[in-house]
């Protein structure tokens, strides 16, 4: 059987304790705010972890843009609804226990977010849920979203095998 581009992207899930930040692909990377586990999923070329209040400037460059935004259900974003939505998303982190994860994408050479990820676990039992994404225009078609998304489902696949 032919493998698909999808299974030749590896992207190790890590829901750890607060640890030293390693260098290399498959390695933990953890920075947990306020004491609390911390999710972050290395790709080849993304990095999907915990957003942060800071990140608002960085977001809006993709959710202040109509075309991103085109087919969401959420208006063009503003400064200040994209630090509503961070505060809103780094509170739904804190439920326990956690069926959403909304999550920073990050470009892994610079650091540089350029969108934001997010999965929802819906049912455990029945193996759904959803996931949701916004790129900056200027990145698409390069293979970001598809290594983004592909962190998630390895991150779900992982939650339903542990029955979280």
């Amino acid at each position: 059987m032919q493998q698909s581009r999808l299974d030749s992207v590896h992207c190790p899930t890590i829901v750890l304790p607060p640890m030293e930040r390693a260098k290399s692909e498959g390695e933990p990377v953890t920075e947990p705010p306020e004491g609390r586990l911390s999710v972050e999923l290395v790709g080849p070329r993304v990095v999907l972890r915990e957003p942060r209040l800071d990140d608002a400037p960085a977001l809006l460059a993709a959710f202040g843009d109509p075309e991103v935004v085109r087919y969401m259900a959420i208006p063009v974003q503003t400064l200040e609804t994209e630090q509503q939505y961070l505060k809103s998303a780094m509170a739904e982190a804190q439920r326990n226990p956690r069926r959403e994860f909304h999550l920073a994408v990050a470009l892994r050479a610079s650091g540089a977010v350029i969108g934001m990820a997010r999965i929802s676990i819906s049912s455990v039992e029945h193996l759904r849920g959803d996931v949701g994404y916004g790129i900056r225009r200027d990145l698409w078609n390069r293979g970001y979203t598809t290594e983004a998304l592909t962190c998630l489902v390895n991150l779900a696949s992982r939650s339903w095998a542990c029955g979280a």
